[in-house]
């Protein structure tokens, strides 16, 4: 039997029994094992004697930090080729531990890291279980009536979401905390005909547009400088 095996992980696990430590190790190794790439997480004592262990996807193998809680249990973070970072949970008997059910969805990402016990509604770390796509409604501005002739009313969304696109990576954020947001209106040259701050308290606002010339004008809301929601209509 071929078989070649990389240490990535070690950690010490050594519950009390008896007035004695009872040593167990858990390793987390990937290699090869018979030609076939393979990873596991496994228990053994201080021998190096396997006595439980299971097999993984490949990207656990590329496992970079590994932490355990007080209850026992091992959160790990490991990276795959495709540049994709997974954070798991796995229980004693090595099953993976959580009550989420679909991938998590993260409020917003911010440049300068998540400070404990802090919140910046401009930059903070909200994790939620909903799927971003199934929420899209709630994070549309709305403008009515259109078409218009006195005034129109701009509902803003529940949610800003903020999709960025690198090669090969595409993500989607969604912020429910905010301070304010930018509303602006243009006409078909580019012009701006309108600029107001608005406070995340605000939920509609009305906007007189009898003095605006007849056509077509684009509503952007702006959050730290990026387009998060649009509209237009349609001034008579």
């Amino acid at each position: 039997m071929n078989e070649t095996i990389e240490i990535k992980t070690l950690i010490l696990n050594g519950p009390k029994i008896g007035g004695a430590y009872n040593t167990t190790l858990i390793i987390c190794g990937g290699g090869t094992l018979n030609g076939q790439i393979t990873t596991r997480w496994m228990k053994t004592d201080t021998l190096g004697i396997t006595s439980y262990f299971k097999e993984f996807p490949y990207w656990v193998g590329d496992t970079y930090h590994t932490t355990r809680t007080f209850d026992n249990k091992f959160v790990s973070v490991a990276m795959a080729n495709d540049f994709w970072i997974y954070l798991y949970k796995l229980n004693s008997n090595l099953d993976y531990d959580s009550i989420y059910t679909r991938p998590f969805t993260y409020d917003s990402l911010c440049p300068g890291g998540v400070v404990s016990d802090t919140i910046d509604p401009d930059c903070d770390l909200i994790v939620r279980i909903d799927d971003p796509e199934s929420e899209s409604g709630s994070c549309k501005m709305k403008v009515f009536p259109n078409p218009a002739s006195g005034r129109v009313t701009v509902e803003f969304p529940a949610c800003l979401k903020q999709t960025t696109k690198q090669p090969g990576i595409s993500s989607t954020s969604l912020t429910y905390q905010w301070r304010s947001t930018l509303l602006e209106a243009y006409d078909l040259n580019s012009r701006k005909v309108f600029s107001q701050e608005i406070p995340k308290s605000q939920q509609t606002l009305e906007i007189d547009v009898s003095g605006w010339r007849p056509g077509i004008y684009f509503f952007r809301l702006v959050f730290n400088d990026r387009n998060v929601s649009g509209g237009e209509v349609v001034v008579r």
